[in-house]
C-alpha cells in the first residue's frame, strides 16, 4: 500500500526559512470574488486549501463579441497562478472564486530562494507543480481534440477527412 506524504507545498509552511507574511500569505474570500486579472503581473503561486475556485479566458469572435468561459476549476490540494513563476508574463487567465475559499499565496521569488537553499526538497516541489501543470496539459489536449472534431463536423470538414 502507498504511503500518503504532506503536500510538498504544505511542508513549507513549517519550515523555519520560510515566514508567514513574508514567503506567504494565507487568504480568506467569500464567493464570486476576483483572485487575480488576465493581464495582469505577479509571481504568486496559490495552493487551495478549501472551496472551488475557477479559472476562466477571455477570446474574442469574429463579430467583436467578447467570450469569457470558465476552462478549469480547483478544489484543495490543487496549485493555480504557477505558469508566471516560469515565464514572468503576465497572468493568462482570470481566476475567481466560486464558494467561499481558503487559500496560501506563496511569493514566487522567496518560494524560489528557498528552492535553492534546500535543492532536495525543492526538486520535490518542481516535481509537484510539474506534475500538476502535465495533468492540466492533458486535460486540455483532451478538450482541444474534442473542441477542433466538433468544428470539423459543424462545418462538414470530417465527410472529407
Amino acid at each position: 500500500m502507498k504511503q500518503e506524504t504532506e503536500h510538498p507545498m504544505l511542508a513549507l509552511l513549517k519550515e523555519t526559512d520560510f515566514l508567514e507574511g513574508e514567503a506567504w500569505h494565507r487568504r480568506h474570500f467569500p464567493a464570486n470574488v476576483v483572485i487575480f486579472e488576465q493581464g495582469e503581473v505577479s509571481r504568486s503561486l496559490f495552493l487551495v486549501v478549501s472551496g472551488r475556485i475557477e479559472a476562466s479566458g477571455s477570446a474574442r469572435m469574429h463579430d467583436g463579441k467578447e467570450l469569457k468561459p470558465s476552462f478549469t476549476a480547483f478544489t484543495a490540494g490543487d496549485l493555480f497562478g504557477e505558469l508566471t513563476l516560469f515565464d514572468e508574463l503576465p497572468r493568462s487567465a482570470r481566476v475567481a472564486t466560486v464558494e467561499d475559499s481558503e487559500v496560501i499565496e506563496f511569493n514566487g521569488d522567496a518560494l524560489f530562494e528557498f528552492m535553492e537553499r534546500h535543492p532536495e526538497q525543492g526538486y520535490r516541489i518542481l516535481y509537484h507543480i510539474t506534475r500538476s501543470l502535465v495533468s492540466r496539459l492533458r486535460v486540455t489536449n483532451e478538450k482541444l481534440f474534442s473542441l477542433y472534431a466538433w468544428g470539423l463536423k459543424a462545418h462538414g470538414i470530417d465527410k472529407h477527412l
